[in-house]
């Protein structure tokens, strides 16, 4: 496994910080998969694994690959805390943030721990859509999620699902 090539077209590492998932998306197969209960590693042994492929390969770029990075918000705290303690110095992105639990402070953390794109999973902004989705949020959340990363410099961007049921 060549992880040169990783570096040389900047591709970013996958790292997960946790299994399972409590929400119960009709779409989505991780609550059956991986089970409702998280099982979550421990900040350090999460940042320990970033340093050791930092380490190996050169590289400062990587994904949180979790289906929700932010739940538990005080997981995903705690290792962008560890990150910055250990003075990581790194890029990171995740393509699964749910608009649950937003704040200036929380998007201030993770820049500081180098959250360089963040994709939220949005799926619809329909309040019935959300319902028919089980989301577990509502267009509220939604709107000051979006308020909350306009003033932020983290640039992201937003999951649609298209044609979930009921939609027509």
């Amino acid at each position: 496994f060549d992880m040169k090539q990783y570096r040389k077209k900047q591709i970013s590492c996958g790292i997960y910080t946790k299994r399972g998932c409590p929400f119960n998306c009709v779409f989505c197969p991780h609550s059956n998969l991986e089970q409702k209960r998280y099982r979550m590693k421990s900040p350090k042994k999460v940042v320990d694994e970033i340093e050791w492929i930092k380490h190996q390969t050169g590289t400062k770029k990587f994904n949180f690959c979790d289906n929700s990075f932010n739940v538990p918000k005080k997981h995903s705290e705690a290792i962008c805390l560890e990150l910055i303690d250990r003075k990581m110095n790194i890029q990171w992105q995740t393509g699964s943030l749910k608009p649950i639990g937003i704040t200036d402070e929380l998007l201030s953390l993770y820049q500081s721990a180098g959250a360089h794109y963040i994709s939220l999973a949005v799926e619809s902004c329909s309040e019935e859509m959300l319902e028919n989705l089980h989301r577990g949020y509502k267009i509220k959340q939604v709107e000051k999620t979006f308020q909350t990363f306009i003033k932020s410099e983290i640039p992201f961007g937003i999951s649609i699902l298209i044609g979930g049921p009921g939609e027509t």
